[in-house]
């Protein structure tokens, strides 16, 4: 396993990224809505991509549209996983305030392509 992760080249944090993500589906127990919170209390510059789809979707873009940040808070909809790996080393960190996952396999994806993660 150890030359599994040497074999993933190293994240690069250099210079300021205020690009955040997030992967999962948009139900109610992912609570994606304190992520849209956060980006409220945010300087501008900071945003949070969306990537997924479900229940809560409709609900979730009201609350970023009512906390004025629709523009901060850009919602990409599903995508495949292998196109969405290779996007990862983009963003400066990953966030899932899941109130159910305790360590989900989204986590760990992001984790193996060098984004600091955060539950």
């Amino acid at each position: 396993m150890p030359q599994a992760l040497s074999a993933v080249p190293a994240h690069k944090h250099e210079g300021i990224n205020g690009r955040f993500v997030c992967v999962a589906r948009l139900v109610d127990w992912n609570a994606i809505e304190l992520a849209i919170k956060a980006i409220g209390r945010t300087p501008a510059d900071i945003t949070l991509n969306v990537f997924g789809a479900g229940d809560s979707e409709v609900t979730l873009k009201q609350l970023a549209k009512r906390l004025s940040v629709y523009d901060r808070v850009i919602f990409l909809g599903w995508a495949q996983h292998e196109k969405l790996m290779s996007k990862l080393e983009n963003y400066r960190g990953f966030v899932l305030p899941s109130l159910k996952e305790a360590n989900g396999i989204v986590f760990q994806e992001a984790i193996m392509a060098g984004v600091p993660s955060y539950l």
